[in-house]
């Protein structure tokens, strides 16, 4: 079995998270050059249709178990963003983190990114909050020790603010980006995120198919201090609560864990 550097860097770059991958997966996730690994003597096994560093057999079992996950939660997941794509402020639904992957442990919670209208994301947060709640549809909450299949919406775009800063472009946060799913999308707002995120494609070339995007400016919706008072409300709830999180008036971005460190352990980035 003769594997290019790019295909032996993606099997050991998805090692981390516990997936092997199949050759079609590698035509999809072959690595580009700006993702090194500091190890360069990995062993590659490949045994029923699946590669993985040697020793790692176990992965097998664990993906075709989590894929029968994704069935279960995507179900879940849709039901959850056919409600808040009700909300007009909110352009674009997307499946994130390992379930993007089909990658979800059983007691995993459900990842979302979220994109909204320009202004309006605190406001927008917080009607999704409640609405979710009237609808009895459980969420994950800070300091919540029992997750499974509960809504997590960590991730918050404002639409004027979907480029990702320079000082965080890295393989992690590229196959984050490039691994979504999007499950409602108005106006083709992913579309234009993907565009102003083309970087990704120095870490994982063939990971996605991106369009050039129309832009068209957005619109506020409602009068700045709802917005306002919505935000600061907020913050102070957050207050003594935030650590790795990063929040401003156009984004929101809760990692409980920070991947991208311990992708750092073993990559270049």
């Amino acid at each position: 079995m003769i594997l290019s550097a790019g295909e032996i860097a993606s099997i050991y770059y998805h090692d981390i998270f516990d997936y092997s991958l199949t050759p079609f997966d590698l035509i999809r996730w072959r690595a580009g050059k700006n993702v090194r690994p500091k190890d360069l003597n990995l062993e590659i096994t490949q045994e029923r249709g699946y590669l993985f560093v040697k020793g790692r057999k176990g992965l097998i079992f664990k993906r075709v178990v989590r894929e029968k996950n994704f069935q279960r939660k995507k179900e879940i997941a849709q039901n959850a963003a056919r409600l808040l794509a009700k909300l007009p402020t909110i352009k674009v639904i997307g499946l994130t983190g390992s379930l993007a992957m089909q990658n979800a442990k059983d007691s995993s919670d459900i990842d979302f990114l979220v994109i909204t209208q320009k202004g309006t994301l605190w406001t927008t947060r917080l009607l999704s909050f409640l609405l979710l709640k009237l609808a009895r549809i459980p969420t994950r909450r800070f300091g919540d020790k029992e997750e499974k299949d509960k809504i997590c919406l960590n991730l918050w775009l404002d639409e004027t603010a979907l480029s990702w800063p320079k000082t965080q472009r890295n393989a992690y946060t590229a196959h984050e980006i490039a691994q979504i799913i999007p499950v409602a999308d108005k106006d083709k707002v992913f579309e234009k995120f993907l565009w102003l995120n083309r970087w990704i494609e120095k870490f994982w070339p063939n990971a996605i198919k991106i369009r050039k995007a129309i832009f068209r400016s957005g619109k506020k919706l409602g009068p700045r201090f709802i917005e306002f008072i919505a935000r600061n409300f907020q913050f102070w709830h957050m207050r003594g609560k935030i650590t790795r999180e990063r929040v401003s008036r156009k984004k929101a971005l809760f990692h409980p864990q920070d991947w991208g460190e311990i992708v750092k352990t073993r990559f270049y980035t």
